[in-house]
């Protein structure tokens, strides 16, 4: 009876979304235990049919593929992407959109859509109504992964809730969602939060991972708990520091997905937790160096991407900034979807220091890991002229003037032309993406 109604209530939602969800979703619980090759070869078809159309119909590759002598005969499988350049935002926001969008597809094909603009710039794209119900079909899996199946109560703490009756409607009855704001979250309200849901059989939080990172610290501060299953994290790196508070106050599973505006998720781990199961029914991911050229399994590189299913406003060889690796392994679950090994985080979440040396925002994480008894939260801030760099902390009731320099000389550690200071504060604002941003260049 409760399939029935869950597929019902599936129907529902792509009534109301106006796009396909369920035969997807169908077909993805099966492709995850595909072998190899089978995987392979949904990818070849699904290269083809993308290169067919964009060589056709995207001016940009219609120009490429006649002015060089690139072939589209020479691209028959992922390790030929090589062969095709590769993209930035700078590359599509170049005669956007009529360089890289098919202007004469259908209306519906035609979902214009923008990223949060945490990095910067807000970017523009297009998306069609199949990437959209196919986007949502693999968040509905990634449910799965953790643990909810459809239909299941789970409490969602986001950004950019400027929700329409007929969505806020669909979340309540349909999706069985509850919905809390990221952007108000904090010590006036968060009791208000609690109690929503203290009592209510949640499945599964998902969160930006300093929202769910925050929600422990306010439990923490007035000696709350949540006992909520499982909990996955999203649309910020996940360090060491902020998985030990929340399952500790959430008495949860972590799940760390990885995914974009752009694609929705296109990788997140399972209850293995071996590493990031890629969406390889839809993407393509490289990983390469400086030089754009492919690095060995298991090295750390530049993330590609190629989304297989946004015909419209073709993603190929896309640079989404962030920095990871491939796992050699498969998962034991017996799922045969390639893994993520890590992601590092964006390439934004780097500094040089004075004498030249690439500092990642790991380093800071890592630091204040150690010294947690004595702050609680932290942002690094390095002014333009790189020698500056302030330390802003929301310390503890331990934090004293010893902390201060061993911070300090921690930091210069590392380069001795750095100026450190420390500034002292009750909160870390929210970046307009209802995001935090922990590594800022000012």
């Amino acid at each position: 009876m409760d399939s029935f109604i869950n597929k019902l209530k599936l129907k529902s939602q792509e009534y109301f979304a106006k796009y396909k969800v369920a035969d997807y979703l169908s077909f993805l619980r099966k492709s995850q235990y595909f072998s190899n090759d089978k995987i392979l070869e949904i990818q070849c078809n699904k290269l083809r049919n993308l290169l067919n159309y964009s060589s056709q119909n995207i001016k940009f590759y219609n120009i490429l593929f006649k002015k060089t002598n690139i072939k589209l005969s020479d691209i028959k499988s992922p390790e030929d992407l090589t062969k095709l350049p590769v993209m930035t935002k700078d590359s599509y926001r170049n005669d956007f959109p009529n360089n890289f969008v098919n202007l004469k597809a259908s209306k519906q094909d035609l979902f214009l859509n923008f990223t949060s603009g945490s990095t910067g710039n807000p970017f523009k794209f297009y998306m069609t109504q199949k990437h959209r119900g196919h986007k949502i079909a693999r968040l509905l899996r990634s449910y799965e992964w953790a643990g909810r199946k459809y239909g299941e109560l789970m409490v969602k703490i986001w950004g950019a809730l400027h929700l329409t009756l007929k969505k806020k409607i669909s979340h309540k009855f349909i999706e069985n969602l509850i919905l809390f704001d990221a952007f108000d979250l904090n010590n006036d309200n968060f009791l208000n939060f609690y109690k929503k849901i203290v009592k209510k059989n949640v499945k599964l939080l998902e969160a930006y991972t300093s929202s769910a990172y925050n929600f422990a610290l306010l439990l923490e501060e007035n000696n709350l708990f949540l006992n909520i299953p499982s909990i996955v994290v999203s649309g910020e790196t996940l360090h060491e520091f902020q998985i030990e508070k929340i399952k500790e106050r959430f008495n949860s599973d972590i799940y760390n997905r990885y995914g974009s505006r752009e694609f929705g998720n296109f990788a997140q781990d399972c209850s293995e937790h071996k590493g990031l199961h890629i969406c390889q029914e839809d993407f393509i991911i490289e990983i390469v160096d400086n030089d754009n050229e492919p690095v060995e399994i298991g090295k750390t590189g530049k993330i590609l991407i190629t989304c297989l299913d946004n015909l419209t406003m073709p993603f190929i060889r896309y640079q989404i900034d962030d920095i990871g690796a491939l796992s050699p392994e498969f998962c034991s679950c017996g799922r045969n979807l390639k893994l993520l090994k890590f992601v590092e985080g964006r390439m934004s979440d780097m500094i040089y220091s004075p004498s030249g040396k690439h500092i990642s925002l790991y380093f800071f994480a890592l630091l204040f890991q150690d010294l947690s008894d004595y702050v609680k939260e932290f942002q690094v801030v390095q002014k333009k002229n790189k020698n500056e760099l302030i330390l802003t902390i929301i310390p503890t009731t331990k934090f004293t003037d010893k902390i201060k320099a061993t911070l300090i000389d921690q930091v210069k550690k590392l380069d001795n032309l750095f100026e450190v200071t420390i500034e002292k504060i009750k909160e870390i604002p929210l970046e307009p993406s209802g995001k935090k941003k922990y590594l800022k260049i000012a």
